[in-house]
């Protein structure tokens, strides 16, 4: 029977290896335990492919004795909320996972979304609910947060997850009913672990009776920059050209592939996520291996405080990184060279 590629380069789908993320999961478990853990209500931000949706499923995973509620953004919201819970509620097992992912408007609500709620949980038992993509419309995001927080105070077992792009989870922030937010977990996810990625690919490939050098792992991992959904790819790639033993030849190709990939799955996204200005500074950024803020005013004839509210922002996406005071790189892999090669004619339409 030939084997399966262990590489997942899909976005939403959990990978078999790179788990990673061991402290941030260790935090929310022991959460799930602690109903006075900060990591209760926690927020968890990323660009796309960084590994969001990935590192709540493993959370849903490993925490025990609760039930989970997992709704992603939908115009349905409450309603698609309402009915999970009616699922999770008719079960009598632990860690049931609902997954709700489109309803139709035919539910009418004879009370309160908060008494929907009440009817549906029950008290004492952990139910963790877990929000990937908060984007759109938040007003029945920034109701739900209104609820949960009352129920928080009526001494309900609850756990919240939520997971997005920066922007729109500060747009929730900054909603006058969602104050409660402000004192939440915030974690920022940046990229795994050098050796992490070396260890795991090697374990991947040895799982599946292929075989890669040190090296190769090596200069695979330098590749990705720790960047999880190009790990996926990168090992994907490799893997499926690979007969035996990997050649430097079929890490090369695997590169080219990914790049591409990238650059249609990721890097277009990414940048259509970001306002004109942002992307504006970004190009300009891309002109330097290290951008220093002297040049970026320079060329682009903007005051200080306009560099330093724009890269405050990139940061936020995380896209670039701070080396030094002043100083930034571009972190997504493949992001500046497609900026430089020609970028003016690839950034989308409404940015030129």
């Amino acid at each position: 029977m030939a084997r399966q590629n262990p590489f997942k380069p899909q976005f939403g789908v959990a990978p078999d290896y790179f788990i990673g993320r061991r402290q941030i999961l260790s935090s929310l478990v022991d959460a799930a335990k602690d109903s006075n853990s900060p990591w209760r209500v926690t927020l968890i931000t990323a660009p796309r492919g960084v590994g969001k949706t990935a590192l709540m499923a493993d959370a849903r995973k490993l925490i025990k004795n609760a039930k989970f509620v997992s709704v992603p953004m939908s115009g349905e919201f409450k309603q698609a909320v309402l009915e999970s819970l009616n699922e999770v509620s008719q079960s009598q097992e632990y860690n049931v996972d609902a997954k709700v992912f489109s309803y139709k408007a035919t539910y009418t609500e004879p009370q309160s979304f908060l008494a929907g709620l009440r009817n549906r949980l029950n008290k004492n038992q952990l139910t963790v609910f877990s929000i990937d993509e908060v984007q759109g419309d938040l007003d029945q995001l920034a109701e739900f947060v209104m609820s949960y927080q009352q129920l928080l105070q009526d001494g309900f077992n609850l756990m919240l997850m939520m997971a997005g792009l920066p922007a729109p989870i500060e747009k929730l922030m900054q909603q006058p009913t969602t104050t409660f937010l402000r004192r939440a977990k915030r974690v920022r996810l940046g990229g795994l672990l050098h050796d992490e990625i070396v260890a795991s690919v090697l374990q991947a490939f040895t799982d599946t009776g292929k075989k890669i050098s040190v090296e190769l792992a090596e200069q695979l991992a330098t590749t990705s920059g720790g960047y999880t959904y190009l790990v996926q790819l990168l090992g994907y790639y490799t893997w499926a050209y690979t007969e035996k033993m990997t050649t430097q030849q079929h890490l090369d190709t695997a590169i080219a592939e990914s790049e591409h990939m990238m650059i249609d799955s990721a890097i277009t996204f990414i940048l259509r996520d970001m306002s004109a200005r942002e992307v504006d500074l970004l190009m300009a950024m891309a002109k330097y291996e290290v951008a220093c803020n002297q040049d970026l005013i320079k060329d682009m004839q903007v005051t200080k405080q306009w560099v330093y509210k724009y890269t405050q922002r990139l940061l936020g996406y995380g896209v670039i990184k701070q080396i030094d005071k002043g100083q930034t790189i571009i972190s997504i892999p493949f992001l500046r060279e497609y900026l430089q090669d020609d970028g003016s004619n690839k950034i989308p339409e409404e940015y030129h």
